[in-house]
């Protein structure tokens, strides 16, 4: 789309990290009922008024190259005359998951009756936004920067009243902006209100750590900016002071994945540590403590945050210039090269001679007497009691209090405020509420408090027994500094929570008033178009969950894990898809999702896990879960013109995978080769019997696109490599003996040693196993699980077997393994899917509880309890079939492109009611005993 806007920032310097500027513009309208419509895009995230009300935050994520332009009607809040546009931009400065690094810009339009009546320009107004603070860390390597915001230096009256703000200049137009605009082909995002159900705790606490938050970004790799994971060795030291000898604790609060840590030494003791051993008991010596960590394996984040405890205050040691903070290196590091053929490496599992010299140092002084090239990390990159996960998560309640009448204001949106007092015991109160369900947005809030009142905001998404689930690997966490007397402030960072800690620091027996706490909850606007409901309360309550878990995770595109990633993972969504088409019925968001997709293969020849992003990870499962996305996308909605924007990148995937095969037809890749976080004896350089199995299937389905769109030779070439493929997978993968696929072969170690339910579920999921014998053996083993396989690991599996399962008729198996797996989630208290079972973390029951690839049982409670079975493309033919099992009612409806199919069956009075669009044809009627009723439905 060719808009009037220019491309602006502040100035010419737009590679600031982490950055917000406000913008404001005015402009007049003559005829005030006339439609007027706003087009706006910005880098990485704005927040958008028009005469001072909220209009919604944006933009939906893309690549560097193109943008989405977000459209608003603004007619019904237009004044004859003057009106206002203000506009807040957050250019994090670095890539995450869901974005990669460009340069902080904005560009806007307004249009009336398709009249240009103002646009971003030079004479557009901006300031940089005093009150924010840049200098905060990262909230984990998934997302941006955390929203930390000092209100004695500014406030956000000026989206409404920005006349009243000094300081205003003119913008700069960036120049040479190369990035395409887009509108949107879908609808625009929605925010709900939430506001919590309940007040939980009310505390005084002890503060029981200091806590260092390190980027070493820029000490190490200068201007990098992307997201990408680092493999290296190096050191990271300082010199910690203690008034006297003493015991105590040094902590990580994060495992690998999410911040750096590793062994270290504190003068000549060296002290062991890894991700399940983070909390190490140390001792101080009086003075000077020389302490030096080891920075050694694979690395997706940069920081570092250390957490002390310790009964005698510590400092570091440190200068007006530097933070105190030094590192070594990189002094080696790995390289990977993510096409599918070059080596892919685990953590770095070597020292050199030179790095243990290094190490043997006891003292600053001996690290220079060897020359040994140490780089001082900048005061602005190291953070002293910022990391709010930490402060929170080992905090000491000294003092609970009832839960009474004065604190419970915050939950309203009249006048009444929740009053604390600071206490006199511990050293600040601490408030924890729940808001009922899980919700992702924005934090807003109204207070009232002293000048320098510092509240921490700390979200997480379970509480059970009293005890938070505390978000490891997420600094989940906003800070607001206090002006004197009442404020208002909304959060740009998009969080997600269910409970929320507001932990308040300030001078004792000061008092403090908090009205109108709330969380904005941004998704995609949906409708329950399907629904269910049964005589089974626990499947109900199931449903729920999931319902629940698919509103958090649908926001510009599908995001799983909506409080810690926030990623579009493509193998996730295919679940997301087909739960989605039957709970929504949105096939807007959906094609929108598989277009999106396609960014991936911009990164690596494999096709990257997640997009966009530069944050290279291939799955080679992920990418072929995109291409049945797309065939399963055309067999709910018919809608083969989707095959024109998609097949060029289908092709290239497949001609490259087709590269890869070995010369009887393996698809051998060095690649991150997961099918399920179960230990199956599958390595990143092997031939995976599950992978084998769905690229065979992926090439059938390329052939039928090939002949769909008129190419008879290429549909040929792709079904000669399916057949190929298949006969690799039944000759050489094929265990004659055991009567069984084993999980993979590897140029190395040869066949696996495993068998899994995993492989043989994803085999007969895309009906690649030819003899049927086979097929009946394989559906034994699915039924009636051998000792010797090993067992699905995930909810993301438990789809394809409890798919297969209900295509068996063994729907009573799959509802009884339903109510006890997704039943655990409830007995903890939980409202949405959990992301994995509880035994796979060591120390939590999982980690996120919220996660799309967790919520197919209500996809399976609406395609197979509801007794509606689609047997056309599209949903033009539909066979009725009371389903085998316990149930004793049933209802609901399911989404079709021609409106819903509702469904209401009772076993008592033998009925079985159906309304059905008059487009739809009724296959066949399985159903006995009951009198069957079809109403029609007209297309209106």
């Amino acid at each position: 789309m060719i808009i009037d806007g220019k491309w602006i920032w502040i100035d010419k310097n737009p590679n600031c990290d982490n950055r917000r500027v406000c913008f404001y513009d005015d402009f007049y309208i003559t005829d005030k009922d006339l439609q007027c419509e706003l087009y706006i895009c910005a880098t990485e995230k704005y927040m958008l008024y028009i005469n001072g009300v909220l209009q919604g935050f944006g933009p939906a994520r893309s690549m560097k190259e193109i943008g989405y332009l977000d459209c608003y009607d603004i007619t019904p809040i237009l004044n004859e005359g003057k009106n206002e546009i203000t506009v807040e931009v957050w250019n994090y400065g670095c890539s995450t998951y869901q974005s990669i690094y460009d340069s902080g810009k904005l560009i806007f339009e307004i249009r009336q009756m398709n009249k240009v009546i103002s646009s971003s320009d030079e004479n557009t107004r901006c300031i940089d936004d005093k009150g924010f603070i840049s200098n905060a860390p990262k909230r984990n390597v998934n997302l941006g920067y955390s929203d930390y915001f000092d209100g004695r230096q500014s406030d956000q009256k000026w989206l409404v009243k920005p006349a009243e703000l000094c300081g205003w200049g003119n913008a700069v137009i960036c120049e040479g902006v190369k990035k395409e605009l887009k509108t949107l082909s879908e609808r625009k995002r929605t925010i709900e209100s939430k506001r919590p159900k309940r007040v939980v705790r009310v505390q005084d606490v002890k503060k029981n750590c200091k806590v260092f938050t390190v980027n070493t970004r820029r000490a190490f790799f200068g201007n990098r900016k992307d997201a990408n994971e680092t493999n290296f060795n190096a050191f990271l030291g300082c010199i910690i002071i203690s008034p006297v000898a003493q015991s105590g604790r040094i902590s990580f609060p994060n495992r690998t994945w999410n911040g750096i840590f590793g062994s270290f030494r504190i003068g000549k003791n060296e002290y062991s540590v890894s991700d399940r051993n983070r909390d190490i008991v140390v001792e101080l010596q009086e003075g000077d403590n020389f302490f030096m960590m080891q920075i050694h394996g694979k690395y997706d984040d940069l920081y570092s945050h250390i957490e002390f405890r310790f009964e005698n205050y510590i400092v570091i040691r440190s200068t007006d210039q530097e933070s105190g903070f030094f590192v070594i290196g990189p002094t080696s590091q790995i390289t990977t090269v993510q096409d599918g053929i070059h080596e892919i490496f685990d953590d770095i599992d070597y020292f050199t001679e030179n790095e243990k010299y290094i190490f043997s140092c006891t003292s600053i002084e001996e690290l220079k007497e060897k020359q040994i090239n140490i780089k001082a990390i900048a005061k602005n990159d190291v953070m002293e009691d910022a990391y709010i996960l930490s402060l929170s998560r080992l905090g000491i309640p000294i003092n609970d209090y009832s839960i009474k009448k004065d604190l419970l204001g915050m939950m309203w949106s009249g006048d009444e405020s929740t009053t604390i007092k600071i206490p006199k015991s511990g050293n600040y109160k601490r408030i924890i509420v729940d808001f009922g369900n899980i919700y992702v947005g924005y934090l807003k809030f109204v207070i009232k408090a002293p000048q320098n009142t510092v509240l921490d905001i700390y979200g997480f998404e379970n509480m059970y027994r009293g005890e938070p689930d505390y978000t490891i690997g997420l600094n989940n966490g906003v800070r607001y500094i206090c002006k004197d007397g009442w404020q208002i402030y909304t959060c740009m960072a998009k969080m997600g929570m269910r409970y929320a800690m507001l932990n308040i620091y300030g001078n004792e027996d000061e008092i403090v008033q908090i009205r109108e706490f709330e969380i904005m909850h941004e998704m995609y606007a949906v409708a329950n178009r399907g629904y269910f409901e049964c005589d089974n309360e626990k499947l109900n309550r199931i449903w729920k969950m999931c319902e629940q878990t698919m509103r958090d995770s649908v926001s510009d595109a599908y995001a799983d894990s909506p409080t810690y990633e926030q990623a579009y993972w493509l193998g996730d969504s295919l679940v997301s898809m087909n739960v989605g088409a039957y709970m929504f019925g949105d096939y807007e968001f959906i094609r929108h999702n598989i277009i999106l997709g396609m960014t991936a293969g911009i990164s690596t020849p494999l096709g990257n896990a997640l997009t966009p992003t530069d944050w290279i990870a291939p799955i080679p499962m992920w990418t072929m879960n995109w291409i049945i996305m797309i065939e399963e996308y055309i067999e709910l909605t018919g809608d083969k013109e989707i095959l024109r924007e998609v097949y060029t990148r289908i092709r290239e995937y497949l001609n490259y995978y087709n590269s890869l095969l070995t010369e009887d037809g393996g698809f051998l890749v060095k690649s991150w080769n997961l099918v399920d976080w179960a230990p199956m004896d599958i390595s990143n350089n092997c031939v995976c019997t599950a992978y084998q199995g769905i690229l065979a299937h992926c090439f059938e389905v390329a052939a039928k696109y090939a002949r769909i769109l008129g190419d008879e030779d290429e549909g040929k070439l792709f079904e000669m490599t399916s057949n190929r493929m298949r006969t690799y997978l039944s000759t050489v993968l094929w265990d004659d003996e055991r009567k069984a696929y084993r999980d993979g072969w590897s140029p190395v170690n040869g066949l696996s040693k495993t068998f899994s339910i995993q492989t043989h579920t994803l085999l007969l999921s895309y009906s690649v196993v030819e003899e049927p014998e086979r097929k009946e053996l394989l559906k034994g083993y699915i039924t009636n699980r051998p000792e010797d396989f090993l067992d699905v690991g995930s909810p993301f599996l438990l789809y394809y077997l409890y798919g297969v399962l209900a295509q068996m008729g063994n729907l009573e198996i799959v509802i009884r393994d339903m109510e006890k797996r997704w039943g655990e989630m409830l007995r903890y208290d939980s409202t949405t899917c959990w992301e994995v079972f509880p035994g796979f973390y060591e120390n939590a029951r999982t980690r996120s509880y919220c996660h799309a690839w967790s919520s197919a049982p209500a996809l399976l409670m609406q395609k197979y309890l509801l007794g509606i079975k689609r047997d056309g493309e599209g949903f033009k033919k539909i066979s009725i079939c009371l389903p085998d099992t316990d149930i004793r009612w049933c209802r609901g409806s399911i989404p079709t492109p021609f409106g819903n199919i509702e469904s209401t069956w009772d076993k008592n009075d033998k009925v079985f009611l159906v309304r059905i669009p008059e487009q739809i044809e009724i296959n066949e009627v399985k159903v006995e005993d009951f009198n069957v009723i079809v109403e029609r439905t007209l297309n209106g």
